[in-house]
């Protein structure tokens, strides 16, 4: 009767991650690394995203990686150990989630959505963590675009050495995300370049 009772209460406990069909066969790839491009302002990214998360995170340790400044590292780990969903709110809201003139996509209603989410699952006990990497301290200016992504992919990696027990899993803008270097007219700028992901082996 315990055992039942146990039982039931871990079911119970275990979120149901709504998540894409396929996610699952995602997960039982070998790769360490999952990077996924989305573009900023949507509200099915985040979404879609949370769901691969929710779900590797009953594997095992996962570390979220997130296209959002460096400087926020601390706050993000301030929000994620919040003793209830209110003072997480609250703590988020005083970072760039808080500044109207973060209009770019990266800090939606979506993107706080999915951000709780995060901590909805760490409450409930699974090994996350969050690791904004966006050059903002160790970017060096005056530099071309190139620089800044492979800036990006060391911020990236540095997940790996924070936490090498974890999977990491990506959320970046889709130009970032692409391995192969681009080759776009429109895009001369980005011309022949070696973008964030590329770097990463």
């Amino acid at each position: 009767m315990i055992a039942l009772l146990a039982t039931a209460l871990i079911a119970a406990s275990s979120p149901t991650c709504s998540s894409l069909d396929g996610t699952a066969v995602l997960l039982d790839q070998p790769q360490r690394i999952i990077v996924v491009g989305e573009f900023h302002g949507t509200l099915e990214a985040p979404t879609a995203f949370l769901g691969v998360v929710c779900e590797a995170a009953q594997r095992g340790p996962v570390t979220v990686g997130l296209e959002m400044s460096e400087t926020e590292r601390p706050r993000f780990d301030q929000f994620m150990a919040s003793p209830n969903e209110a003072r997480a709110k609250r703590v988020l809201r005083y970072g760039d989630f808080g500044r109207p003139d973060r209009d770019d996509g990266c800090h939606s209603q979506a993107m706080m959505d999915m951000m709780l989410g995060f901590w909805r699952l760490r409450a409930e006990g699974h090994d996350i963590a969050l690791h904004p990497f966006q050059p903002r301290m160790s970017r060096i200016h005056g530099r071309d675009q190139a620089w800044h992504e492979f800036e990006m992919a060391y911020g990236m990696s540095r997940a790996l050495v924070v936490r090498p027990d974890a999977r990491l899993l990506i959320l970046v803008g889709d130009l970032h995300a692409q391995k192969t270097r681009l080759r776009l007219g429109l895009m001369s700028a980005f011309q022949r370049r070696v973008i964030s992901t590329g770097w990463i082996r």
